[in-house]
């Protein structure tokens, strides 16, 4: 009668532990969660390799845009130039 009791005893306190013990660890994130791993790594990698694509255009675009600029302004320097010696000369 004692093991009975002993038993019953141990199925109830034992009869929510599974449960309880699941439900915590899943509040508290304990479980890997796969789509999170692919944030953390491939997304990551994938947006990183964007971001150096998009600085190297751009580097690239403010390099040809400083040419275009620099041509843009010695020319308009001769031909100011060029006027400033026509007027100077009549």
């Amino acid at each position: 009668m004692h093991k009975l009791q002993c038993l019953q005893m141990s199925k109830h306190f034992l009869q929510g532990a599974f449960n309880n013990t699941m439900k915590f660890l899943s509040e508290h994130s304990y479980w890997r969660d796969s789509f999170k791993d692919q944030l953390t790594v491939s997304f990551k990698d994938h947006l990183y390799s964007q971001v150096q694509n998009d600085q190297s255009k751009r580097c690239n675009a403010e390099g040809f845009l400083d040419k275009v600029i620099n041509t843009n302004l010695n020319n308009f320097a001769k031909q100011k130039l060029n006027i400033k010696s026509e007027t100077e000369a009549n």
